[in-house]
Parts: C-alpha cells; sequence; structure tokens
C-alpha cells in the first residue's frame, strides 16, 4: 500500500482491488476499492475445468 499511498500524494489516481470489502477502512485517503464480488463453488470449478480439458481433447491441430 505504500507505494499506492506515494502515487497519491503525487497527484495519482490509484485503486486496489479485492475480495475484502474492509480493505475499504485501511486505503489511504483518496484511495480507491474495486471490490471482486464473485467467488466459484469448489464444484463449478471442476465443472469448468472438465469442460475445458474435454473441449480441448476434442480440437484438431494441424
Amino acid at each position: 500500500m505504500s507505494i499506492g499511498a506515494e502515487l497519491l500524494e503525487r497527484g495519482h489516481e490509484v485503486a486496489w482491488i479485492s475480495l475484502d470489502k474492509n480493505l475499504t477502512d485501511k486505503l489511504p485517503a483518496g484511495g480507491k476499492l474495486l471490490l471482486i464480488q464473485y467467488d466459484q463453488t469448489d464444484e463449478e470449478k471442476k465443472k469448468v475445468n472438465s469442460t475445458s480439458i474435454s473441449f480441448q481433447k476434442d480440437r484438431l491441430w494441424y
């Protein structure tokens, strides 16, 4: 965060990305939080990975 604070002091716009909405309280004055509000369940991750692997096996390479 110290680099971001220094950039803010020099007039830059600075934002942090996090899953933790409590980070807002820890940001330097003027800093912005871009909150990630989505997280896949383990089951969803397995489904995406298995679909990706199946797709790769079906692709034709020339």
